[in-house]
């Protein structure tokens, strides 16, 4: 069952670190059978842009260990549940998207287009029927 009063909105006010850690403790539990993680990528809480347009803003999602997109890959490696990713606000994160659809993760443009893709995953994959 999906519980759409349970939704935990952090965005744009935590840190890379703060999604790893809150996307952890959700994965590990028992009572959680996939994620949907839409950052904010806009916000200057999280490193979410490479090359030209990281040296531009400071930060460099590819040069920073602890970036959004690495953690995210460290959460990938840490997990067999679905996990889907909605990264949107224009060509600036293409790099981003790229990196997490690299690592074999489902990334959207919309959270609307990623959230109906993770209930067909819950329905076949999982089983759910939504009852």
């Amino acid at each position: 069952m999906i519980d759409l009063d349970q939704i935990i909105d952090t965005t744009p006010t935590i840190p890379d670190a703060g999604y790893y850690e809150f996307a952890k403790v959700l994965v590990n539990s028992p009572n959680i059978s996939c994620l949907l993680i839409s950052p904010v990528p806009e916000t200057h809480m999280i490193s979410t842009v490479t090359g030209e347009v990281g040296k531009m803003v400071g930060k460099d999602f590819e040069l920073e260990e602890n970036s959004f997109a690495k953690l995210m890959k460290k959460l990938l490696s840490e997990t067999t549940k679905p996990i889907v990713f909605t990264i949107e606000s224009g060509w600036k994160f293409d790099p981003l998207r790229k990196y997490l659809i690299d690592l074999g993760a489902a990334v959207f443009p919309q959270s609307d287009r990623a959230a109906r893709a993770l209930n067909n995953v819950a329905k076949g994959l999982l089983g759910w029927t939504g009852k």
